[in-house]
């Protein structure tokens, strides 16, 4: 769900697109976590992209 430490930005600009691409998190192996928090403007990621792995969701 997260996308960043910053102020959704990311996210905000996501949600005015008319078809939101797949987005994925580019991450390293121990920042994959079963759950996060989510805030309502908050746009979920299709998957993940480690050094080891890439991750569906």
């Amino acid at each position: 769900m997260r996308l960043g430490w910053g102020r959704g930005y990311f996210d905000r600009t996501l949600a005015t697109l008319e078809r939101i691409p797949p987005v994925f998190a580019v991450v390293y192996d121990d920042e994959v976590l079963d759950e996060l928090p989510a805030e309502p403007h908050d746009v979920p990621v299709a998957g993940a992209v480690t050094p080891e792995r890439v991750l569906i969701f």
